[in-house]
């Protein structure tokens, strides 16, 4: 059985993905300045709507080895501003991989 995660701190919430955060994640991973420093070019509605339901299908599996999460402001939880990704990759290491949206460098998000 799994959990909802949701991580709330100060300046940030870590939070499960939901269908809802579509255009929020295609104006991360659609705008070339965000994805010039990510693994893969920048992607259309279509694949943002692929990435989201992989996201959604993969928190389910058990054991999760796959924890996708939306990086939200308190004030606002239901926009997305980045997202964050641990990768669990053998028995005890692990793969950590974010993003944050281009309007929101600077903006002095910290604990």
């Amino acid at each position: 059985m799994t959990y909802p995660i949701r991580i709330a701190e100060n300046q940030v919430v870590l939070r499960e993905f939901t269908l809802e955060d579509i255009d929020g994640v295609l104006g991360i991973i659609g705008d070339d300045k965000v994805t010039a420093w990510l693994s893969f070019d920048s992607r259309h509605r279509d694949q943002a709507v692929a990435m989201v339901e992989g996201t959604l299908e993969r928190a389910q599996q058990e054991p999760r080895t796959e924890f996708y999460l939306a990086v939200a402001k308190p004030s606002n939880e239901d926009h997305v501003i980045g997202f964050a990704r641990i990768g669990l990759a053998g028995v005890k290491a692990g793969k950590l991989g974010y993003a944050i949206a281009a309007t929101e460098w600077g903006a002095g998000i910290r604990d």
